[in-house]
């Protein structure tokens, strides 16, 4: 193989490369993203189930109407509580997200620009040394 093509062929090695690695980047941060995202539901779930165990408990000793009425407003309330907390972890997560992908932008835009760079003076040279 000729100098020139053996250059173009490392190129292509060093883009393959650096994409390959710009995308397992992408890979972990959705995964880690998702996995979080994942956890927070079930643990949405599990509170879930616990008000609505701890709500059949308290209608089961109630002892009237006004006993019913209180336990389902404590329930309401409880509700309403965990779904404000769980709204609040999501939307920390999806910033979270959104701050790792565009940091993994920047950084594949940045490395990406050398290459191209790179890539443009070795054209330049091997024209050079044909003309």
């Amino acid at each position: 193989m000729n100098r020139e093509a053996m250059q173009m062929w490392e190129q292509m090695n060093e883009v393959g490369k650096t994409t390959m690695e710009s995308l397992l980047k992408f890979n972990e941060i959705t995964s880690r993203s998702v996995e979080r995202m994942a956890q927070q539901q079930l643990a949405m779930m599990g509170g879930c189930f616990e008000s609505t165990v701890s709500h059949l408990k308290a209608l089961s000793e109630g002892k009237g109407v006004q006993d019913v009425l209180l336990g389902q407003t404590r329930l309401a309330t409880e509700c309403s509580e965990k779904w404000m907390a769980s709204t609040r972890t999501v939307i920390e997560i999806s910033l979270q997200a959104q701050a790792d992908l565009g940091q993994w932008m920047n950084e594949s835009l940045n490395r990406l620009n050398v290459q191209t760079l790179k890539t443009a003076e070795q054209v330049q040279e091997t024209v050079r040394q044909v003309a």
